[in-house]
């Protein structure tokens, strides 16, 4: 397994995973894809080897091309309402507020990153006890992100849509709606049939990473609810009865 290789000194608090590809960010140059400079969603440059989803960016930069790192699984939404594997190089919307995420949520052409672990009350991502387990309590989650990028003067990040568009990040699969649940069976299928070997090596470290950044002051992000989705049943309209 990939756990075992770990390119970390004994007792670090880096997992292999970090090292591996993140969001990386490329400007459409004519027929070339020229890769922009990775670094941290402040600007700062990264440390070693150490990925990340953001880059040195110019604002008036244009047609940005997205390539998603092959070790995870990303969903599309096609325009008959279906879930299907993507990977490679993609584009995806640019979000300026908060009608700008509703107006691109669950919209045809989305790409989702998606991922499924159980997690149990001893779970952890980096060192013991970085989930709390008050605000992620034992349940099978399954995360679900819809990518966005996030601009800013000289800084381009890829990250998700906010809650108010899109809900929690973290969502019991035993309280998923029928959308999600369509979700939940694409994931399932791209497992069965992998479009690369890592992304079985891999499955359930998103969920652990996310579940591991959970505080009380975005608690939101994880679904509390314990009552199983209902459907609602359609309203009859009763006949009126006239007395002959």
């Amino acid at each position: 397994m990939a756990e075992r290789i770990n390119p970390f000194p004994p007792g670090s608090k880096l997992r292999p995973d970090a090292i591996l590809p993140d969001f990386e960010i490329y400007l459409k140059n004519g027929p070339e894809y020229v890769k922009q400079e990775t670094c941290t969603a402040t600007g700062e440059s990264v440390q070693g080897s150490i990925k990340s989803g953001s880059a040195r960016v110019p604002l008036a930069s244009k047609n940005l091309h997205i390539m998603l790192p092959n070790h995870r699984i990303f969903l599309s939404l096609d325009k008959n309402k279906n879930f299907v594997p993507i990977c490679g190089l993609v584009t995806i919307p640019t979000i300026k507020g908060y009608e700008g995420m509703r107006q691109v949520s669950m919209k045809p052409d989305s790409i989702f990153e998606v991922d499924k672990q159980y997690v149990t009350a001893t779970s952890h991502y980096r060192w013991t006890k970085d989930i709390n387990h008050k605000l992620v309590p034992p349940a099978t989650y399954l995360f679900v992100g819809q990518l966005a990028l996030y601009r800013g003067a000289n800084v381009t990040t890829v990250g998700y849509l906010e809650h108010e568009a899109s809900g929690p990040l973290l969502r019991k699969i035993t309280t998923l709606s029928p959308w999600y649940g369509k979700l939940e069976q694409a994931y399932t299928h791209v497992q069965r049939n992998p479009q690369d070997p890592q992304q079985l090596n891999y499955v359930g470290r998103t969920v652990l990473k996310h579940a591991s950044m959970i505080n009380y002051s975005n608690r939101h992000l994880v679904d509390t609810s314990t009552a199983s989705f209902k459907y609602k049943k359609p309203f009859k309209r009763f006949k009126k009865h006239v007395n002959k």
